[in-house]
């Protein structure tokens, strides 16, 4: 099936407010696979309990995405046994216009959001599972490519230092 960042253009726009104008900012694959992965936890509880199992804090790039997926998972585990019924999505939207980082989260939030409802509609429940599997293994590679990156910085870094841990 097509990948589902690549529909239009190949980065995700998010628009933000900066010094009173509007900025469009571009995310990398990683980021655009997060956000959507996110959108469709929002939006499709049939795939949630595969994105929260497929989805961590360390896999994740550092940034607005990573500060967006630590409220998604705050809101997800909180108790709302006493509280009146009220959608995910509308208990994360006001989660998140309370927050500090409003600003920058709020737009990635609604747009990420956006694009998985999108997504959802032109697909079947089972292409959409077939896409939260691709957008994780996104995800998976990059951490392994990041983590794979700092080991070798280690690495050299021991190397240089002559500590005896190579041979």
């Amino acid at each position: 099936s097509p990948s589902p960042l690549k529909r239009g253009s190949n980065a995700l726009p998010i628009l933000s407010k900066e010094g009173g104008g509007v900025v469009v900012e571009r995310h990398s694959k990683e980021e655009q696979a997060a956000l959507l992965l996110m959108g469709l936890f929002v939006q499709d509880d049939s795939v949630r309990a595969e994105i929260l199992s497929e989805m961590s804090e360390p896999a994740l790039p550092v940034g607005p995405v990573l500060n967006l997926y630590k409220e998604l998972a705050a809101e997800y585990h909180q108790d709302h046994s006493s509280v009146p019924q009220q959608s995910f999505f509308g208990r994360l939207r006001g989660r998140l216009e309370a927050h500090v980082d409003r600003e920058t989260l709020l737009p990635i939030f609604d747009t990420a959001c956006l694009r998985a409802e999108q997504l959802a509609a032109e697909a079947s429940s089972a292409q959409v599972r077939g896409h939260v599997r691709q957008l994780s293994s996104i995800l998976k590679a990059d951490d392994l490519l990041r983590r794979r990156k700092v080991f070798e910085a280690d690495l050299r870094r021991a190397e240089s230092a002559g500590d005896g841990l190579t041979t």
